[in-house]
């Protein structure tokens, strides 16, 4: 049998503009617990769009590699994160739901 020879995949990779984060993390708060919704902001900080641009990223811009060893995802950090991405937080009323 031939063995298939994988690649690491990384979602920040494709995070290249400002709407593929808000769509990446719309997603993540829309159907996210809150550990997926952090794991999503630091996926975002991983992204050419804020690696290097935070102190959140830290040294060599990758601070959120090695969030389980700093501690978990600040405030502060998400919202730095957010700017950098070209993106802001913003507090809206939810719409009407679907119900079945």
């Amino acid at each position: 049998m031939e063995r298939v020879k994988l690649k690491p995949f990384d979602a920040a990779a494709y995070l290249d503009t400002p709407e593929d984060a808000q769509a990446f993390l719309e997603d993540a708060f829309e159907h996210g617990s809150v550990a997926e919704i952090v794991h999503a902001m630091m996926i975002v900080g991983r992204s050419s769009l804020v690696a290097g641009h935070t102190p959140a990223a830290g040294p060599g811009g990758d601070r959120s590699r090695e969030a389980g060893a700093a501690g978990p995802l600040s405030f502060a950090d998400a919202l730095e994160i957010l700017k950098a991405a070209g993106l802001r937080l913003a507090v809206v009323r939810p719409g009407p739901t679907l119900t079945s």
